[in-house]
C-alpha cells in the first residue's frame, strides 16, 4: 500500500493581531464577562429602572393599634401584605389585622393594624411584610 501525502498550505499573508494586543483583548474580555456575571448573580442589575428599592411604609403606635402613616416608593396590595407582631426573642407573636379604611384594596397612609388576638402585655416589633420583605416596622407596647 502506498502512502498518501497531505499537503498543508499556510496562508502566505501573515498579517494579524500582535501577541501583545491579543493578550490584552483576551484579558479585557475575561474581565468584562466576570463583571457581568458578578453583577447578575449579586442582583446588581435587578433595579436599573430607578433608585427606589420598592415600597417603604412608615408606622407608629397610636393607642391600641398601629397607624400606617405613609407608603412611598410603590404600592402595597392589601391581599398580599401582612402585619406580623414579633417578640423580643425574634419569634412570631401572631399576625395582626390590616384595616383598609378607605376600601381601595391597597395598604396606604391612614390605614391601621390591629393587634392579634391573645396578645399579652409586653413590647413587640410590628413588621409590615410584602413579598417576603419587611417594608416598615414600629415598636408596639401593650400594657
Amino acid at each position: 500500500m502506498g502512502r498518501m501525502r497531505v499537503k498543508i498550505s499556510f496562508v502566505k499573508n501573515k498579517k494579524g493581531v500582535s501577541a501583545v494586543i491579543g493578550t490584552i483583548l483576551m484579558v479585557a474580555i475575561t474581565v468584562a464577562i466576570v463583571g457581568i456575571l458578578w453583577g447578575y448573580l449579586s442582583g446588581f442589575f435587578s433595579n436599573l429602572g430607578g433608585v427606589s428599592m420598592g415600597p417603604v411604609a412608615t408606622l407608629q403606635q397610636e393607642g391600641n393599634h398601629v397607624a400606617i402613616e405613609s407608603v412611598e416608593g410603590g404600592t402595597l396590595p392589601y391581599n398580599s401584605t401582612k402585619a406580623i407582631f414579633v417578640n423580643p426573642d425574634g419569634s412570631s407573636a401572631g399576625e395582626g389585622t390590616i384595616n383598609d379604611l378607605d376600601d381601595n384594596w391597597e395598604v396606604n397612609g391612614g390605614d391601621t393594624i390591629s393587634e392579634p388576638s391573645g396578645l399579652t402585655a409586653g413590647t413587640y416589633t410590628v413588621k409590615l411584610i410584602y413579598n417576603g420583605k419587611s417594608v416598615g416596622s414600629a415598636t408596639y407596647v401593650k400594657s
